[in-house]
């Protein structure tokens, strides 16, 4: 009983030191009106149009920021995307 009771301490602390690490290492990304991004797609391959998902864009874009609608949600050209969904468009020097 000891030995199961000590086994669940030693894996509380170390999912509480690995939890630390990770929210020192994360970033939470914010946008700005204006803001130009990327949306992510969500393509399917198709077999009758021999088309291959490894192929198609993984993002479409850029797109400029109209308003922030809510926690995390933000309007593009009419539509609403969640976060996770946006990368920043950063323009690349040739």
């Amino acid at each position: 009983m000891l030995t199961m009771l000590w086994t669940c301490v030693i894996q509380h602390h170390k999912a509480k030191t690995k939890r630390k690490k990770w929210d020192v290492n994360i970033h939470p990304i914010t946008f700005n009106v204006g803001d130009e991004v990327l949306v992510a797609t969500h393509h399917l391959s198709s077999l009758i149009n021999k088309q291959i998902h490894k192929f198609f864009k993984l993002f479409e874009g850029p797109y400029c920021i109209e308003h922030d609608v809510g926690h995390n949600v933000y309007k593009l050209n009419n539509a609403n995307w969640h976060i996770f969904l946006l990368r920043p468009w950063k323009v690349r020097a040739t």
